[in-house]
């Protein structure tokens, strides 16, 4: 496999990406131990990599369960993750289901297409799930990684703080396009109030870069405002009604897929 494309965000600061959905996975390192947050989809030799990058002890620990991020925890062995997540870990581990995920809108000559290589990539390999710390971070010697949970685009999503530096790690509760549909996201409500979170966190703690999930979405504080509004315009039916029945509201860079019948209206 080839080693995942990585930049530099700052000296102890990096990013890799992984699929062809381009999932960002990124590694902090301290004085004592290394945290990775998320996996990809374990296209790429990211264990590798990451020992290119630091021979530290390497922590892993997963924004949420989606296959798109944890995939690459069997290189490592095991990772840190949200105990709400189990159920959708445990879908997104069963190879037969990621691929009808991945190949239901796809036409007929595409799914054959992409078929096997999908099934050969999809094949589980086990590694050990580890419950979040209680203390509610991660010490890696002279840095102190935050985690607080941002129910959305899955219930048991978390975000991560990095104080010293000013950055916040969102997974992909915050990117331009957030799903809100899947068996296991979060009503539009909660996921407001998740923003209203993030905001505030990114406020408190003079953030504006935030990192998200996939690497073609890093918002920050204004994008967050404008998401919120875009949220509290659905809640008060201030769209039109056709776009409250198909659960696709787009307003300016921010797409919203919701289930309709989830909108709790104030």
């Amino acid at each position: 496999m080839k080693k995942p494309k990585t930049y530099k965000i700052n000296d102890t600061t990096y990013c890799m990406i992984d699929g062809l959905n381009r999932a960002s996975i990124y590694l902090l390192t301290g004085k004592e131990k290394a945290l990775l947050i998320d996996t990809g989809n374990g296209d790429t030799d990211l264990k590798a990599k990451v020992e290119e990058l630091t021979d530290l002890p390497v922590i892993v620990v997963n924004t949420h369960g989606h296959f798109d991020h944890t995939r690459g925890n069997y290189l490592f062995g095991e990772a840190y993750i949200s105990n709400k997540e189990a159920e959708t870990l445990s879908r997104h581990n069963d190879p037969d289901w990621v691929v009808r995920l991945m190949t239901g809108e796809l036409p007929k000559w595409a799914r054959i297409l992409f078929l096997r290589k999908l099934r050969k990539s999809t094949v589980y390999k086990p590694w050990k799930a580890l419950p979040l710390p209680e203390e509610g971070y991660f010490e890696l010697g002279d840095r102190r990684i935050a985690f607080f949970e941002t129910p959305g685009h899955t219930q048991g999503s978390i975000s991560l703080m990095d104080k010293e530096n000013r950055i916040l790690f969102t997974g992909d509760t915050t990117c331009s396009g957030v799903l809100l549909n899947l068996e296991e996201s979060a009503d539009v409500e909660t996921f407001r109030d998740t923003l209203i979170k993030i905001l505030q966190a990114a406020e408190e703690n003079n953030v504006d870069t935030i990192y998200t999930g996939h690497t073609d979405s890093i918002s920050n504080q204004e994008f967050l405002r404008r998401f919120i509004a875009h949220c509290n315009d659905l809640l008060n039916s201030r769209v039109p009604e056709e776009v409250l029945k198909s659960g696709i509201s787009k307003q300016g860079n921010t797409t919203l897929k919701f289930k309709p019948d989830m909108i709790r209206k104030k």
